[in-house]
């Protein structure tokens, strides 16, 4: 298994890898706020240079002193009595999570381990799973959840993890006191370090065992309004009775408060539907606006010792104008964190300016794909030469595609040395709410040092497409330079425009795919 290796395999990792306990003078103290940041592998592992990139370059420059990092693990549906983590590209390995302890600890960083459930089974979540009144099945369920949490937790005292969340969001097994204070007793035994338990919101005033672990955990989605357009000061009112709620609980149990998540799409409704935004309307402004009133309702408070914000995957490209998820990357939420977190305001990304020349491009698609180009697209209906709309000549590429569906198109190897930009023209028809990244993949050890990373980026950037927006039956260029693809000077062997919102979309055009030049 990825994480659920035996003992003897992370002691050789120790052996071969060892916590650099040289660094641990740079740290904060572990009484200090918790200044935090998910830290989730959603894009890929975090023993990657990508992963590496983002904690070093977007989330410590924030001020963040703190980072949450999420082990995924899949279960087959909320009626199963066994816990499992099997194998999968996203659930992270022990050498993961030796190397992401010691990357965050070298920048200066503490790190909390958390593990979260997906499921397999649409519309499932970790908070459902519940089997009643059946003690057998119930036992069997903690027995195996027991048995993975103190491999873990062995694994996080060897690797120096700073915090241990002993579970997340298991509202539905909250209730049964006497199989979490028997876990968190046997996780006491081989982690020695403060634990925590991160409840969803609303869970935290039905759990009796608060005074198991060491500070009080929540999710904090809580719906804060009916309006698409709060204020602040709407938002900061709507937290009064909350906040007045969590200073109970937690002067109940003499146990801090940590808002173990903590976030806002960039949607319209994000306020109303933390967890979720019910439309895809962009909104920018109301995330920010949703990250001030938290903060200005909450700072200060001596029971409040931090928050983590939802979330950072290892995608340093993540985030932007054009991106509707949690991250606050590259948004104006991130310069609320930083103005709390004691950081300066992000400056704005320097785009030399340069003119395309025309003598270095390659084509791949015009009217039909390129020498060497093969289509090897994936749960889309792709059409090569679609006649109905064109940007020139007399075929464009008619993509359908279903949920996370894309158009990849691949080759055996494209040295993109003399290039600067990738660049295509879209036709969105008539609707104009998309959300698509692009990336491209990489011949392993064919890059320079400075490249060679997937960073997935959003189509709709306004640095990237022309007119800032889709527009409803216009051709519209986008223009994505190739370093913040982490594709210039490289070898790449496949081009991605992927569906982004999960749910598929309808039909699109794309014209005039080719890497393009710039004059010296």
């Amino acid at each position: 298994m990825r994480i659920v290796a035996l003992a003897g395999c992370c002691l050789l990792v120790v052996l071969l890898s060892p916590y650099a306990v040289s660094q641990a003078s740079q740290l904060p103290s572990l009484s200090d706020f918790h200044k935090g940041v998910n830290f989730i592998p959603w894009s890929n592992r975090f023993a990657t240079r990508e992963a590496d990139k983002t904690l070093s370059q977007l989330i410590r420059p924030m001020g963040v002193n703190w980072i949450a990092v999420n082990v995924r693990c899949v279960q087959t549906t909320v009626t199963s009595p066994v816990f499992q983590c099997p194998p999968h590209r996203q659930t992270a390995t022990d050498a993961d999570i030796f190397h992401v302890v010691q990357k965050a600890h070298a920048l200066g960083m503490r790190v909390m381990l958390r593990v979260i459930l997906p499921f397999q089974a649409s519309g499932q979540w970790a908070g459902q799973l519940d089997f009643g009144d059946n003690d057998v099945a119930w036992n069997s369920w903690f027995d195996s959840y027991a048995k993975f949490m103190i491999h873990l937790a062995t694994l996080a005292r060897e690797a120096g993890m700073d915090y241990f969340t002993v579970g997340v969001e298991l509202k539905g097994t909250s209730r049964r006191a006497t199989n979490w204070r028997a876990l968190i007793k046997a996780i006491r035994e081989v982690y020695h370090g403060p634990l925590i338990y991160a409840a969803n919101h609303g869970e935290e005033e039905k759990v009796t065992w608060w005074d198991a672990v060491d500070a009080i955990g929540v999710d904090a989605y809580y719906p804060l309004t009916r309006s698409t357009a709060p204020t602040v000061e709407q938002l900061k009112t709507a937290w009064v009775p909350i906040a007045a709620s969590l200073e109970r609980l937690s002067k109940r149990w003499e146990r801090p408060v940590i808002f173990t998540e903590a976030g806002y799409q960039s949607l319209d409704g994000t306020a109303r539907r933390p967890s979720g935004a019910e439309g895809w309307t962009l909104d920018l402004q109301e995330q920010a606006d949703s990250y001030k009133a938290l903060f200005e309702a909450f700072w200060g408070r001596s029971w409040w010792r931090g928050v983590y914000w939802w979330g950072w995957d290892t995608n340093p490209a993540q985030g932007g104008a054009g991106d509707y998820d949690f991250t606050a990357n590259n948004k104006p939420a991130e310069n609320i964190i930083r103005s709390y977190y004691g950081a300066p305001p992000r400056a704005p990304v320097a785009r030399p300016a340069a003119r395309e020349d025309e003598k270095y491009q390659l084509v791949i698609y015009d009217d039909v794909l390129g020498q060497g180009w093969q289509n090897r697209s994936w749960d889309s209906s792709v059409i090569l030469d679609a006649r109905e709309v064109v940007q020139s000549g007399t075929a464009a590429i008619k993509i359908e595609p279903r949920p996370w569906g894309a158009l990849a198109l691949e080759h055996p190897g494209v040295d993109t040395s003399p290039y600067r930009w990738l660049e295509f023209f879209i036709y969105a028809g008539q609707v104009t709410q998309r959300f698509m990244r692009v990336r491209t993949e990489y011949r392993p050890g064919d890059y320079a040092p400075d490249s060679g990373l997937v960073q997935r980026v959003n189509l709709s950037d306004p640095d990237y497409l022309e007119g800032g927006r889709f527009l409803p039956n216009t051709w519209q260029r986008v223009r994505i330079p190739l370093a913040e693809l982490g594709a210039s000077r490289s070898v790449i062997v496949r081009l991605i425009i992927q569906d982004n919102m999960g749910t598929g979309q309808p039909p699109y055009f794309i014209d005039r795919i080719r890497l393009l030049g710039a004059l010296p």
